[in-house]
């Protein structure tokens, strides 16, 4: 259609000149992907053969889209040259802006293509034009340059309206504020303000909502700060809801939740000036997801809607994470359920935070399922299109729950919808293949990477590199080491930690502690927890609790910037329990106790059968102890060695009364707590009372494995009660549960 166009106007051309000039300037060479459609030479031509007078207006604004023209086909001299003649031109009031308008195409040019030097020299000549440009020349320029992070050529501009003795507009200021910031330039925007406040322009909503936008975006916002500002427009003006809105989301930025609580409040106060909109509620909404105050949270989306505010997809993606960061994935589903109600169709982030949801909470595979089916369902929807994140979180999913092969569907699906996998992606699934023990396939999935030349950044070796430690290959993730070398990967704290479980995993410790030491040379690759706490692992592992003690005394210091946290402590005790020393274990509790770290449930099991161990009963029951204060709910397996422990202090009554202190806090007895209170009755000869315990059991209904018979059949033998074991023994045969052929002899 185009060219047919350029024929048509060709045609009419000899007759009509000028027009037809005119018309092909302005719809060509105003858009670049129209240029190919008009020669160069031609348009050349056009100019050449076409006379007009510089009093004439279309003199100038041929010229105009003719150097336009020529800068966009990359015939830059050429184009600086028809420049050059138009920048000699006497400026006048009647041509002014179609100079001024030449200056600002090549400028644009120059700044588009970074060629400063270029620029600058421009920029200066602007100094001997007659009629000078306004502020809105100048405003458009700082503007596009702004856009471009170019700041340094944005302050070049400013300070040549004051060198001609152009008055920066309030527009000018807010430009440069505005751009300051965003490229984290705090100091030069504070500069700026100052000067702004000293001049004789004043500044506006706009101004202040920049600035407090500013300390926004800071590391760490200073709030004070935001408000002192706010307190400042206050001064001059009467904030509106845009303002308010602004500091109520630098207050959440900040994690300054009540100060926002506060700030609403005084909207509310001022309710008659102000409408509270759905902006501020998801602003305070997103707040309580960052804290994780879900009550709150529901409680603002109540007020909401009755006051007549509609939440919109925002409010309820924001409630939604809200609830998976504080693991309430069944009201997550509610929210969903409420979000369809409304009309609002989910979006992509929507499904990736149910289903990141569903990866990080104590989910099951039903919920994962749920999610899947709810893919399923949607896809035939055409305003939805499932993007690479969504199916990446629910390949993901399925790695976690060990649904590999639904994730491998999932993977062929993405590629049959035309959705490109990303390293992401392939991270995903070389991920899925470690789990598989399967590192042919991990391995093949990178060389699919390099086949299609995609950038294999550290993340995708990383996950190799993981699949290959998972696989006690630590072989092959010394090769994959010396390959990123090669590629110039820069490694990082994550891929040298998984280096070091590797050599943890196949106890070499000296080769784990050099890497540990090569990570402290370097401030990028600076060891972090997970590291401390890999080589603390490696050292236990390897039987060397000393260098262990001596690793964990460095974090334990006041000028560490990495602190002990629980899993360093469990760790440690671990080492300490295996070798015996298990009072040090016990000292070290207290000491966590003081950093206000709260032992779990794992660790107090772990001491307990340490103090068992070492046959520290008195031990052991001061650990139960702290376990009572500090109402960890126990398990099988905790009262289990719990009875163990009174069976050592002899102290029968307590171990029989731990049955009813299950019950009591609503934990059902398992064979293990059964099978140790027996053990425990027939090493005191109390045959008898071991029976009654095995005759509870029953009445329970709990079933004897191999390992109870073998300890009830044992225990009979030692104790001379050899009819009782030939009955208990004939019982295990008709319960087909077969028995060490030594327990038969």
């Amino acid at each position: 259609l185009e060219y047919y166009l350029i024929l048509l106007i060709s045609g009419v051309y000899i007759v009509y000149q000028v027009q037809v000039l005119v018309i092909l300037f302005f719809f060509f060479s105003s858009r670049r992907r129209h240029t190919r459609f008009l020669p160069v030479s031609w348009a050349r031509r056009c100019v050449q053969e076409t006379a007009f007078s510089e009093l004439d207006e279309l003199y100038y604004l041929v010229n105009q889209y003719y150097i336009n023209l020529l800068l966009k086909c990359g015939e830059s001299e050429q184009g600086f040259k028809v420049f050059e003649k138009i920048a000699k031109i006497e400026v006048t009031q009647q041509n002014s802006k179609f100079i001024h308008k030449c200056f600002e195409i090549v400028l644009k040019y120059c700044a588009t293509s970074k060629i400063y030097n270029e620029f600058n020299q421009r920029l200066q000549s602007l100094n001997n034009l007659s009629v000078k440009p306004n502020d809105v020349f100048f405003n458009k320029l700082i503007d596009f340059t702004s856009k471009n992070h170019q700041v340094h050529l944005s302050e070049e501009l400013y300070k040549a309206m004051q060198k001609i003795a152009v008055s920066p507009s309030i527009v000018t200021y807010n430009t440069l504020l505005d751009s300051y910031f965003k490229q984290n330039n705090f100091d030069s925007a504070w500069k700026m303000f100052e000067q702004l406040k000293e001049s004789s322009v004043k500044p506006d909503n706009f101004t202040y909502t920049t600035m407090i936008n500013g300390i926004k975006s800071m590391q760490k916002p200073n709030i004070n700060k935001a408000f002192e500002l706010f307190e400042e427009y206050k001064l001059v003006s009467k904030p509106d809801q845009i303002i308010y809105n602004c500091l109520l989301d630098a207050c959440v930025n900040a994690g300054d939740i009540d100060r926002a609580y506060s700030l609403l409040e005084e909207m509310k106060r001022d309710i008659t000036q102000l409408r509270l909109d759905e902006i501020t509620y998801n602003t305070l909404i997103k707040g309580c997801c960052r804290s994780k105050k879900l009550l709150q949270a529901i409680s603002f989306y109540d007020e909401m809607k009755s006051i007549g505010i509609k939440p919109n997809r925002i409010t309820f993606n924001s409630l939604i994470d809200t609830c998976v960061k504080t693991n309430k994935m069944n009201i997550a589903w509610k929210f969903y359920d409420e979000m369809l109600k409304s009309d609002i169709t989910p979006d992509n982030f929507t499904y990736s935070i149910l289903i990141n949801g569903i990866k990080s909470n104590n989910t099951n595979k039903e919920e994962l399922m749920k999610a899947i089916h709810l893919l399923e369902q949607i896809q035939d929807n055409t305003n939805f299109k499932p993007d690479e994140i969504l199916y990446n979180s629910l390949i993901d999913a399925c790695i976690k729950f060990n649904e590999l092969n639904k994730g491998l569907s999932l993977f062929d699906e993405m590629k049959k919808r035309g959705i490109e996998p990303s390293s992401i992606t392939y991270g995903i699934l070389i991920k899925a293949f470690g789990k598989m023990n399967d590192l042919l396939k991990a391995f093949k999935i990178y060389e699919q990477m390099k086949l299609n030349n995609m950038k294999i950044n550290d993340v995708t070796y990383g996950c190799l590199l993981d699949a290959c430690v998972k696989n006690d290959r630590i072989d092959l993730a010394l090769i994959l080491m010396e390959k990123m070398k090669e590629d110039n990967i820069t490694l990082n704290t994550i891929l040298y930690t998984t280096l070091i479980k590797g050599f943890a995993k196949a106890g070499k410790l000296t080769e784990a502690l050099k890497v540990f030491y090569l990570m402290k040379e370097k401030e990028h690759t600076a060891p972090n927890i997970i590291t401390f706490n890999c080589v603390l692992d490696a050292c236990v592992k390897c039987q060397n609790v000393e260098k262990a003690f001596e690793i964990f005394q460095e974090m334990d210091t006041k000028e560490s910037t990495t602190k002990p946290d629980l899993i360093t402590y469990s760790t440690l005790m671990k080492g300490f329990s295996k070798k015996g020393e298990i009072e040090t274990a016990y000292n070290l509790l207290g000491n966590m106790l003081q950093r206000n770290i709260r032992p779990d449930e794992a660790l107090i099991n772990l001491l307990l059968e340490g103090c068992f161990s070492a046959k520290k009963a008195d031990l052991g029951l001061r650990v139960y102890n702290t376990m009572s204060e500090l109402k960890i709910q126990g398990s099988n397996i905790t009262f289990s060695i719990l009875i163990k422990i009174y069976g050592q202090a002899r102290k029968l009554k307590e171990a029989v009364n731990v049955l009813a202190t299950m019950k009591q806090q609503k934990i059902k007895p398992g064979l293990i707590v059964y099978t140790n209170l027996i053990q425990v009755f027939f090493n005191l000869r109390k045959v008898d009372k071991a029976l009654e315990i095995y005759e509870k059991m029953q009445q329970d209904g709990i079933k004897c494995d191999n390992i109870c018979y073998v300890k009830l059949i044992n225990g009979a033998l030692n104790n001379d009660r050899v009819e009782i074991s030939y009955d208990i023994m004939v019982r295990s045969l008709q319960e087909k549960i077969g028995l060490p052929k030594e327990v038969y002899k």
